[in-house]
């Protein structure tokens, strides 16, 4: 029994000779693999006749196995059409075909798909030495055997040797040999035709690993898993509450975590058989809260967004008030408060998303019968915003031609609005940033 050592790739040759002096030459690639399911079959003709190997797309070929046993490449051609190859064989005996997909990302820049056995048979001789297969997979990979057929009988395929630790199931007309995750050794299976042995195949079973890939993300990040063969699926085993199920998609390998996540999400990679071959871990953490500053003096008013679903609360002194209106909260400095304080809006799961550190001083608001000058400039697109409160009067005293008016009552949600009616006659100008201004009345 030859198996590859661990981490090797290379070619091995083997040279056998028979006690008649005949050699054999056997050439084995040793390659690293995951989840490449190779088609076997095996085609029974007469001497003369042909088979027909049909491929799914036109970046496949098909190649005679070199060195293989009693190969004589006279007796056989290949004919290509398209897709379509033809195997005409001109004198009986026995010869493998390997059929290849480019590929990439393999190694070689193409992967082995197909191993196909034609069995041609004398005209005059009934009998022929049957034809060995030899096959190397991981204990977690499947290897289909696609049975020849005499006439419009298949060919019967059992397992003569380590059947306990092996699966082999019929689907599709084909044999799917499913090994024992763990198990190490040989499993030999013979395929015959009218009771007679036609094909004998060895499986060398090697162990595999799960492999173990540690990661971090960002709450509300995608990530797309690169890669991922046919027959391979996603499964999360761990923290699918901070998976957005509704916005990723498994099955073509796109995870997007939820806003505000923060824990441990598991995701395996698996093959075609449900068995993991990768696992990632991402430790998911909360995006940093965006900070600002702002300054509140005398009259003065801040708004800040608060959308449904988020909440706020003060870190700091009890410095000024906070009145929510709609979406929206409208802070002010309290009478006579001075100093710093903090405003954090947090999400439903309680991390801090926004951070406003409010600077205060309500010591110079302007005393009551007295009269407060300011002044404030505004672009020709923006506006200047004035809450009234207790119908307090508002009037225009000068530059009136200069501006428009736009008034609503508390139940339209819309102050008094000065804005200039040069902002229409602009607003086909290249974007600007928006100036604006308030005041409280």
């Amino acid at each position: 029994m030859i198996t590859p050592k661990s981490g090797a790739e290379g070619d091995v040759v083997i040279e056998a000779t028979d006690k008649d002096g005949n050699v054999y030459t056997y050439t084995l690639k040793i390659k690293q693999g995951t989840n490449v399911l190779v088609d076997v079959e095996t085609h029974t003709i007469n001497e003369g006749e042909s088979v027909k190997i049909t491929a799914e797309g036109d970046d496949f070929e098909l190649e005679a196995i070199d060195g293989q046993a009693g190969y004589n490449p006279d007796n056989w051609e290949i004919q290509r059409n398209g897709r379509e190859w033809t195997i005409v064989n001109k004198e009986n005996g026995a010869a493998t075909f390997n059929l290849y997909k480019k590929d990439a990302n393999s190694e070689e820049g193409r992967i082995l798909v197909g191993v196909y056995t034609v069995i041609a048979k004398p005209k005059a001789a009934p009998t022929f030495k049957p034809a060995e297969i030899e096959r190397t997979i991981f204990d977690r990979n499947t290897l289909d055997i696609t049975p020849g057929k005499v006439g419009d009988t298949p060919n019967k395929v059992e397992v003569t040797k380590g059947g306990e630790n092996v699966t082999v199931v019929m689907e599709d007309g084909k044999y799917r040999v499913l090994p024992k995750p763990g198990f190490e050794g040989d499993v030999v299976l013979t395929e015959t035709a009218q009771g007679q042995t036609v094909v004998t195949y060895t499986i060398h079973v090697v162990p595999s690993s799960v492999e173990e890939i540690e990661k971090p993300a960002k709450a509300g990040s995608d990530v797309t898993f690169t890669g991922m063969k046919d027959g391979q699926e996603l499964r999360i085993t761990q923290g699918e509450d901070l998976v957005d199920t509704a916005n990723s998609n498994l099955e073509k390998g796109q995870i997007k975590f939820v806003p505000g996540a923060s824990g441990l999400v598991v995701i395996e990679n698996l093959n075609s058989r449900g068995l993991p071959l990768q696992k990632f871990t991402f430790d998911v953490s909360p995006v940093d809260p965006v900070e600002s500053t702002v300054e509140l003096n005398g009259n003065s008013a801040a708004r800040i967004g608060l959308p449904s679903g988020l909440t706020y609360e003060i870190d700091g002194p009890d410095l000024v008030d906070i009145v929510r209106d709609g979406n929206e909260l409208v802070i002010t400095p309290k009478d006579d408060a001075k100093g710093t304080t903090t405003v954090l809006v947090k999400d439903e799961r309680g991390n801090v998303l926004y951070r406003y550190i409010l600077n205060v001083d309500g010591t110079n608001k302007p005393a009551k019968n007295s009269t407060v000058k300011e002044t404030y400039t505004i672009s020709t697109d923006g506006s200047y915003k004035v809450v009234r409160r207790n119908d307090n009067p508002l009037k225009v005293t000068e530059g009136s031609e200069w501006v428009n008016i736009d008034e609503r009552d508390a139940s339209g949600s819309l102050p008094r609005r000065v804005r200039s009616p040069l902002a229409r006659r602009l607003s086909s100008s290249s974007s600007v940033a928006t100036s604006s201004s308030a005041a409280m009345l």
